[in-house]
């Protein structure tokens, strides 16, 4: 399986950009830090995933 790591990344740092303008409210750093977890844990599970 191949992880697209950049996508990831991309949306947590568009995500962080708009935390910049007025309020975010904190529920919504919630779920994004809930799905980047989730999917850093699937990856983790990967037992043919190599890091380097």
């Amino acid at each position: 399986m191949l992880y697209d790591v950049d996508i990831a990344m991309a949306t947590l740092e568009e995500f962080l950009l708009q935390g910049q303008s007025p309020a975010t409210s904190p529920p919504k750093e919630k779920l994004l830090a809930k799905l980047i977890d989730g999917y850093i844990q699937e990856i983790a599970r990967d037992k043919n995933f190599m890091s380097i």
